[in-house]
């Protein structure tokens, strides 16, 4: 397919691989909440990768509405995912329990339910038109009132997640500050990129470049993998 071929498609192609490569390595350490976390955060950025090149590449419409459609299941679950790493990584999660963090699961739940039942009452999206770009037939969906509710809500447990990850830096240990810094730097990336998508700036408004994005995301956490041993704090 031409459109593999493209740069678009290249990234977004590494974006599946790396995130999905760091989610198979993590299975060999013991097993824990931070590990399971982390998996799942990693699985949800390679699926929502895959999915956004099945939606970009693919030729036939219904493919695409139905990629754009799944996609937002792993948009939804990774911020819930980061959150829990974070606080497990900042030794904090023990002061909660289980069904408090279920409880963060009601709005991605409800926003995947709102997808599927888009057609009959657009919070999610009032219009999903399609766009060519670069040689791709992309779809520009119209954002319905819900979609930014659930954006906040992804937005607010990342800045929390990120200011316990921050905490290291701080007054911890010399060994927390220095494996906290790729965490930070894999973490931030792909989530300013997926704020400019959102708000369509610059390159933005035509391409979801989140997913390329986690490209970069992917070689700070194996840089600080092999360098720090970022793994081993879970």
């Amino acid at each position: 397919m031409l459109a593999l071929s493209q740069p678009y498609g290249l990234l977004l192609i590494f974006s599946v691989i790396i995130p999905a490569a760091l989610a198979v390595a993590i299975l060999n350490h013991r097993p824990s909440l931070g590990s399971r976390a982390f998996f799942f955060l990693m699985a949800s950025v390679a699926l929502w990768a895959l999915m956004n090149l099945f939606e970009v590449c693919s030729s036939d419409v219904q493919t695409k509405i139905f990629s754009f459609q799944v996609k937002h299941l792993f948009i939804v679950t990774a911020p819930v995912s980061w959150l829990a790493f974070c606080l497990y990584y900042s030794n904090c999660i023990r002061s909660l329990q289980w069904h408090q963090l279920l409880l963060l699961l009601v709005v991605p739940v409800v926003t995947m339910g709102l997808v599927g039942t888009n057609a009959h009452h657009q919070l999610m999206f009032r219009q999903a038109d399609l766009l060519a770009a670069s040689g791709y037939a992309l779809i520009s969906p119209r954002h319905g009132p819900f979609f930014w509710f659930h954006i906040a809500y992804g937005t607010l447990l990342l800045l929390i997640g990120f200011i316990f990850l921050v905490r290291p830096l701080f007054g911890g240990p010399a060994h927390y500050r220095r494996q906290a810094i790729p965490l930070l730097a894999g973490g931030l990336i792909p989530w300013v990129s997926n704020a400019l998508s959102v708000f369509k700036v610059g390159t933005f408004d035509h391409f979801d470049l989140t997913a390329a994005a986690l490209t970069v995301s992917g070689i700070a956490f194996m840089w600080g993998i092999l360098r720090y041993h970022l793994l081993d704090i879970v």
